[in-house]
């Protein structure tokens, strides 16, 4: 990114307008808009959405793609107030200062109502600070630490009442919902003893707090545990104390939590799969979540599981939205081979937040029958807090502003009150099925993806391992 003689920014936003298009439509006619259009004259009566998020990784492209389909959908029935909806996007380059310009610009040239997005949560953080001093909602689809919405919105209720999460849940219901599964595979398998590592970054906190206590609790040990886990750094990562650690403690399963480390297939695969280590690999792994990760590791990844977000599309959490929006997707956006730049199977994680929250707006803001949500903020707030979605990831409702984290994206639960909205999936052997969500895996895939655990929305059993079977 660089800075011209004339103060603007080069290279920061992309300026994407959808206007009464069908999907197909609108991907044509947006291909190659990649570069910075400039200002707007005079911004139109409409509502503006401006999406962020790090356009040069795949969680990145698939928001932006779920964003372009949820606005063709919005405009094909009807818009925000009979006003076709527009779509801006920019580039956070996993960079809160970059961030905070490209939403800058998004909302001062490019006349953003609302801004959707951002992955990291430092980048979160900063993005709520800056949309508050702009006074322009805010609603992210990747940040997961607790903090956003606890601390920003809990401790400054009137700064911060802008914000809201679609997705995913917080880390600290992620913790919970991480116990009710180890306690799954216990019951299965009877794995109960652990090595726990997790990425050092704002989002893994509390899986550190919480997961030591709740492991305790039942009956379940971390024999690497020094407190809150082992922290790995997510600049030049090296992933051996992963290998050795689980071989050295003889344990069931590693539990990782990584988003930010993406050197798992040349660190950590080869070990494990070549040489048919004897544990698990379970928890969460955000490159793992690319729906065509089997094909560049050569099926190396096969047995581990990742929660997320969405499922990755392969279970059906809404007749007529979940697999509808999935069938969409891969019409419009797949590919003849594999390409890690471009998620053809699916969305991954925060692009089913950022299709929920689009479709939010439009419910939310034809109640409150505006397109300019800053200047009715309390009628906005209002409305979002009595509002419920029935969208692709589940059910999307927010807590009250005296609840312990308010706005936030509540826990659904299941009759014995465990949390089902942030599922696992386990990649398995391709067996040549069809997916429930009618992705055609190819006898050249070595794997697919199944959803294993909560049981509402199972289309699996967890499996070990073949060469621990």
């Amino acid at each position: 990114m660089s800075k011209d003689t004339t103060g603007t920014y080069e290279g920061t936003t992309r300026r994407r307008v959808i206007q009464a298009l069908g999907a197909g439509t609108a991907a044509t006619a947006l291909a190659g808009c990649g570069s910075l259009l400039g200002v707007d004259e005079e911004g139109g009566d409409g509502l503006t959405i401006g999406h962020v998020g790090p356009e040069a990784s795949v969680l990145g492209v698939g928001s932006v793609r779920a964003a372009e389909l949820a606005v063709s959908k919005v405009n094909n029935n009807g818009g925000v107030q009979d006003e076709d909806v527009e779509l801006v996007t920019g580039d956070t380059a996993v960079s809160s200062s970059e961030a905070e310009i490209v939403v800058e610009e998004l909302i001062t040239q490019e006349n953003a109502d609302v801004i959707v997005g951002a992955f990291q949560s430092e980048v979160g953080r900063a993005l709520i600070s800056l949309t508050a001093d702009f006074g322009v909602p805010y609603i992210s689809t990747g940040p997961a630490s607790p903090e956003l919405t606890r601390g920003f919105v809990g401790e400054d209720y009137e700064t911060n009442k802008h914000y809201f999460r679609v997705g995913p849940i917080n880390s600290d219901l992620q913790a919970e919902g991480m116990r009710d599964h180890m306690v799954h595979l216990s019951d299965e398998h009877g794995w109960n003893s652990l090595a726990f590592f997790r990425d050092q970054a704002a989002w893994t906190g509390a899986f550190g707090d919480l997961l030591p206590g709740y492991a305790e609790e039942e009956g379940l040990t971390i024999e690497n545990n020094d407190g809150n886990g082992r922290a790995l750094s997510i600049q030049d990562p090296d992933l051996s104390p992963v290998v050795s650690t689980a071989n050295e403690l003889n344990v069931d399963y590693v539990l990782r939590f990584f988003a930010h480390i993406s050197a798992s297939p040349q660190q950590i695969y080869p070990q494990w799969a070549g040489n048919e280590l004897e544990w698990g690999l379970e928890g969460i792994h955000v490159p793992g979540m690319h729906p065509e990760y089997d094909i560049p590791v050569q099926g190396t990844n096969i047995y581990e599981t990742t929660s997320q977000t969405g499922a990755g599309g392969v279970t059906n959490f809404n007749d007529g939205v979940t697999f509808p929006f999935i069938e969409e997707y891969i019409d419009e956006y797949a590919e003849d081979s594999f390409n890690a730049g471009t998620p053809d199977g699916a969305p991954m994680y925060m692009g089913f937040g950022t299709y929920d929250a689009v479709l939010l707006l439009q419910q939310v803001l034809n109640e409150v029958g505006t397109t300019a949500p800053a200047d009715n903020l309390d009628s906005y707030v209002d409305a979002m807090l009595g509002a419920t979605l029935e969208g692709a990831s589940g059910t999307i409702e927010f807590y009250g502003p005296d609840a312990e984290y308010p706005h936030d994206l509540v826990a659904e639960r299941d009759s014995n009150d465990r949390i089902t909205n942030f599922p696992v999936t386990q990649w398995q052997p391709n067996d040549g099925d069809t997916s429930p969500a009618h992705v055609e895996y190819g006898d050249d895939r070595p794997g697919k993806v199944e959803c294993v655990f909560s049981d509402q929305y199972r289309t699996s059993d967890h499996m070990m391992p073949d060469w621990m079977a």
